[in-house]
């Protein structure tokens, strides 16, 4: 029988070690805790600040692979009550996203990057259709037409980011993965 505690999956965090800045010499070096983490029984992470790991994500994975570790996401941290701040939240809520979809549950459902951007572009094209009230099953090119018909957005780069060829790497798949979330918006922010 299987029982919600054999399900359950632990992790931890950077914070956890006392960091809570990108760079400060006095924090837990960034190798140590990976290590202290998969040493003390962890297998999932939630990343810290943005750049105290790397931010780089082919590095990153490499970095979480070698350990056993798995990415669940980061937290990111803004003054949503001070309108000038917004832009530069946005900003960095981005990177953060970009970063933990390049490294992780992402890669980590898919075998590969041409899964990857299958299971990107099958989200989008699933969350665009219902949006647009038709079925979730509507093709790319029919919901590329029904977009541009409805929006004004260019129906060439709907498709183009609908049926996005496998990404070379890391970097692409981050690019697919921005370009997927401007349609998105697009489309919500229309509607």
């Amino acid at each position: 029988m299987t029982t919600t505690r054999s399900r359950l999956r632990l992790g931890s965090c950077p914070d956890s070690w006392g960091v809570w800045f990108p760079h400060d010499p006095a924090q837990t070096p960034w190798q140590r805790f990976l290590d202290e983490l998969a040493e003390a029984g962890y297998r999932w992470l939630e990343l810290g600040p943005y750049g105290y790991l790397p931010a780089d994500p082919g590095r990153l994975r490499e970095e979480v692979d070698r350990r056993g570790l798995r990415v669940s996401g980061q937290a990111v941290f803004g003054g949503l009550h001070d309108a000038g701040k917004w832009d530069k939240d946005l900003a960095e809520a981005r990177r953060v996203a970009e970063l933990v979809v390049a490294v992780g549950n992402l890669l980590q459902r898919a075998k590969g990057r041409g899964q990857a951007a299958g299971l990107l572009t099958d989200d989008l094209r699933r969350s665009l259709a219902e949006r647009l009230g038709l079925p979730p099953s509507t093709p790319a090119d029919q919901v590329a037409d029904t977009v541009a018909e409805r929006t004004g957005i260019p129906r060439e780069r709907v498709l183009r980011t609908l049926t996005r060829s496998t990404p070379r790497d890391e970097a692409e798949l981050v690019a697919l993965s921005q370009a997927a979330d401007t349609i998105r918006r697009e489309v919500t922010r229309v509607r």
